[in-house]
């Protein structure tokens, strides 16, 4: 609470209202509110070593992943996974069809994305995807 109170843009009023409350919140909850005085207070930073820690980003596969997570243990390389199995890799569907148009005489899953709000929308048919599309155009007009 010390720490929104202090991010926020508030006036000195909005301020020492938001304390009150958040003094008022302490005592009901039987909390002393000197504790405030220890969050107030801007944290030291150490100092001692100014290198900061960088990152690198591994695909995830099982059990390799630890032994990976022990190699950078004792550096100051901090290791993030990924993975490579995306819903999106799952959902679109790639033809490997020597001839572009014909995928789209063939039915199953399809996707449209808007081209102004990027938002997409998944679906299903037993018809050619040309027909299909042909029915969505009709109902966007």
């Amino acid at each position: 609470m010390i720490n929104r109170m202090n991010t926020y843009r508030l006036n000195d009023d909005k301020k020492r209202t938001e304390l009150q409350t958040i003094e008022q919140i302490l005592d009901n909850n039987g909390y002393d509110s000197s504790i405030i005085e220890q969050f107030s207070k801007p944290r030291q930073k150490d100092n001692s070593n100014n290198t900061k820690d960088s990152w690198a980003k591994f695909t995830y596969f099982g059990r390799e992943r630890r032994a990976i997570t022990k190699l950078f243990k004792e550096t100051r390389v901090r290791v993030a996974y990924k993975v490579n199995n995306t819903i999106n890799k799952h959902l679109t569907h790639k033809p490997h069809s020597p001839k572009p148009m014909l995928q789209f005489q063939q039915s199953g899953v399809y996707s449209l994305a808007c081209p102004d709000c990027h938002k997409k929308y998944v679906g299903q048919t037993g018809r050619s995807f040309q027909k299909r599309y042909s029915v969505h155009f009709h109902d966007y007009k």
